[in-house]
């Protein structure tokens, strides 16, 4: 009788064998943390799909097997739309994974990952490291925007930045650069959307392979909680957002705006309404 077995459940991989330190300690090491979870209630591991071959390899140098793995491509992952309320977002890490992303705080903990293409395609923020943050990004609005969006994210914005209430390390800068930008928004925005279209005409877009190796530090959301209308697939008990179709603000029953802030030295983020 085989002692490893890998069977697919939705959109994770179950890997089960029996207890070795070893093979537990190795598959700790080789395969990264967002890829993998215990299940103690079944005593099994439950691992993203493209850590297959990993998994089988170990059940063959621990027990001499490989065990048959069920072919993931040929199915494709249960996707799912959902608004989620997210009290707290960091900024995006090499995590082992083809792209870096950032961990949200939902459901009472670390439960859903936004990749960093999807947050900087959200914001129209920059994928590489020769460029700036537009004046709309800062605001968190849109180039299209009308007079009145600019003038709405300038207010929504500098509640959220405002020194007063963010305790962020970078608020003071953070609340300047968004004064800026609705200064010149209000006053020079036909200029500036003409400097705009000059410089992305000289400019080569990259490609996608090589915006997450260059870029030096890793994005950070100019929003860091929300009710997010958005898709993606659950996978290892954690939402993975491939697809952001609306962010709102997270209100109180007065109509106060949730502002979420790490404090330096803090061990967890801090929620103020304003």
């Amino acid at each position: 009788m085989s002692k490893c077995s890998i069977i697919q459940d939705g959109n994770e991989l179950v890997l089960s064998f029996p207890y070795d330190a070893g093979m537990v300690a190795d598959l700790k090491s080789s395969v990264p943390v967002s890829d993998r979870r215990y299940d103690p209630t079944k005593r099994v591991w439950r691992v993203a799909p493209s850590k297959a071959a990993k998994i089988q390899n170990l059940c063959h140098k621990y027990f001499g097997e490989l065990p048959f793995v069920p072919d993931v491509a040929k199915s494709k992952p249960v996707i799912k739309q959902a608004i989620i309320d997210v009290r707290y977002i960091g900024t995006t890490k090499d995590r082992g994974s083809d792209e870096r992303s950032a961990y949200g705080w939902y459901k009472d903990g670390w439960n859903v990952v936004f990749f960093e293409s999807v947050l900087c395609k959200w914001f129209d923020a920059p994928m590489h490291p020769d460029e700036q943050p537009t004046l709309y990004s800062v605001l968190s609005i849109h180039r299209d925007a009308a007079d009145e969006e600019i003038k709405t994210g300038y207010r929504r914005m500098a509640i959220i930045w405002h020194p007063d209430r963010c305790k962020e390390a970078n608020a003071q800068d953070q609340f300047m650069a968004i004064q800026h930008a609705y200064e010149v928004l209000t006053k020079n925005r036909e200029k500036y959307d003409a400097g705009l279209a000059f410089e992305m005409s000289l400019r080569n877009a990259p490609s996608k392979n090589s915006v997450y190796n260059v870029l030096a530090d890793g994005y950070r959301s100019p929003l860091r909680s929300g009710l997010i209308m958005c898709e993606g697939i659950e996978i290892l008990g954690v939402f993975q957002v491939s697809k952001i179709f609306a962010w709102e603000d997270i209100r109180d029953n007065n109509g106060r705006i949730l502002v979420v802030s790490w404090p330096k030295g803090a061990d967890k983020f801090q929620e103020v309404w304003a």
